[in-house]
């Protein structure tokens, strides 16, 4: 397995672009999931062609590995809220108290397995020698909560992730990825925060700045149609084979989602976060203003 450059990654896109009468064949599938283990099948499914140290297996972390146990706080619950912007009355400048207040949901909140057996498929995939860790549209700011829950459901991604170094290993690496952007991304113990940015441009910044080889094959599982054809066209265009999975285990919650349940869970808790930041200060959460809602005035 060796590190692309530049050059090859040019050409790589290059050729996949050229005339369909001679394109790229690349031993990859995109399809959907309603379980962890298929990630687990497919990566063996790849140990014919590569060795399994070279194979990255990538899991989203919301609504994929782990989901929250109520509605306040949810990728739903968020994707909610980002519709009333359209609505009178709201603007688009209301998205960062938005994050402010799902931040202090994250703080207050706890998560959940998607399966029973979540840990368990993450700790097989490690004990094979595949290359595993999270890819989440998270961003930095909610580190904290975010280690926290891994650890409470026994979800370890430092075990046999993508190494920084052969002497730091799996420290953290925080940088921007385009010149100008405002949006850090952070890679630390196999968990890389991306701030809802394109998750396959995000990937392949993170190996081009890895002292590591690159992966022979890709295997991802996300819940979102959207990322999982981000990183199909990613990693397309690098000429890596895959096996891309819209996971599906948690559709039923989200498209059962309550609206009403989750403005009443707000409207009972935001008073208690804002009193516990006006004591203690702002380390871990910073309240939106007006607190009373998040979204809009």
């Amino acid at each position: 397995m060796k590190k692309l450059n530049g050059l090859l990654i040019g050409t790589i896109a290059l050729l996949t672009s050229a005339c369909s009468s001679s394109p790229v064949l690349l031993d990859s599938r995109t399809n959907e999931a309603s379980s962890l283990i298929t990630a687990l099948h497919a990566a063996r499914s790849l140990t014919d062609a590569h060795d399994a140290e070279d194979i990255l297996v990538v899991f989203d972390l919301d609504n994929t590995l782990l989901a929250m146990n109520t509605e306040l706080g949810s990728n739903q619950w968020y994707d909610w809220q980002k519709t009333l912007r359209d609505e009178q009355g709201c603007v688009d400048e209301r998205v960062p108290e938005l994050l402010k207040a799902q931040g202090a949901a994250y703080h207050a909140g706890s998560m959940r397995p998607t399966q029973p057996d979540a840990a368990a498929i993450v700790r097989q995939l490690q004990e094979e020698e595949f290359r595993v860790m999270i890819l989440t549209a998270r961003g930095l700011d909610f580190r904290l909560p975010t280690f926290r829950e891994l650890r409470r459901n026994h979800l370890n991604f430092s075990r046999h992730a993508i190494p920084m170094d052969d002497d730091t290993h799996f420290s953290g690496l925080t940088y921007f990825p385009e010149a100008g952007k405002a949006r850090a991304v952070l890679y630390e113990d196999g968990v890389f925060m991306v701030a809802g940015q394109h998750k396959g441009e995000m990937l392949k910044s993170l190996l081009q700045r890895l002292d590591w080889e690159w992966p022979e094959a890709v295997v991802m599982m996300d819940d979102s149609e959207k990322n999982i054809k981000h990183m199909e066209s990613t990693l397309g265009l690098l000429g890596i084979p895959h096996r891309l999975y819209r996971y599906t285990k948690e559709d039923s919650r989200t498209e059962n989602f309550n609206t009403d349940l989750a403005a009443q869970q707000w409207e009972q808790v935001a008073p208690a976060l804002k009193t516990i930041e006006d004591v203690f200060g702002s380390v871990n959460f910073t309240m939106p203003s007006p607190y009373s809602d998040p979204a809009c005035n």
